[in-house]
């Protein structure tokens, strides 16, 4: 089961910030904890700054989130499809070009748990599985309830006491 549960655009670099934020909140919502918080962060705006920066043109790109069976997904896609080619790249720019590609790329296949490239890159679904993340919350949760029924508190006072 698929449920969609927004989509921001963002026009360029500078308003990464909202992506951020856009994320942040969602993994506010879901409770996803501080450790895999990070992982999400940082896999999705790196992807969110490898889409708007690829290719010659900066690019705008959407960011939609959607809650599956298996966690969180983000898919991140470039709105502008013209796509302007390097006709006489300098082969030392190239390298360098792509060392940086493979780079972003590591740090987002690192962090993710699924990654699926699309229309040959100009779409990113970056999976996060989530579902462990609950059943940890509610051994957490069921811990601190045989706490407190182990615990012998008098809520009522008595008349010697």
């Amino acid at each position: 089961m698929k449920k969609h549960i927004g989509e921001i655009r963002i026009k360029d670099l500078k308003a990464v910030a909202r992506a951020e934020r856009f994320v942040e909140e969602l993994c506010d919502y879901y409770h996803i904890s501080d450790e895999y918080f990070a992982n999400v962060m940082l896999a999705s705006t790196e992807a969110v700054r490898l889409m708007i920066n690829r290719g010659e043109i900066p690019s705008e790109v959407t960011l939609t989130a959607v809650k599956t069976n298996k966690g969180l997904k983000f898919s991140i896609e470039r709105i502008n499809k013209r796509e302007v080619l390097k006709a006489d790249a300098d082969p030392l720019d190239t390298a360098l070009e792509n060392q940086q590609l493979t780079r972003e790329l590591f740090i987002i296949k690192s962090l993710s748990d699924e990654i699926k490239i699309h229309d040959h890159g100009r779409k990113i679904d970056l999976t996060f599985y989530i579902t462990s993340l609950n059943a940890e919350t509610s051994i957490w949760r069921i811990e601190k309830l045989k706490d407190y029924f182990r615990t012998k508190t008098k809520l009522v006072k008595d008349k010697d006491g």
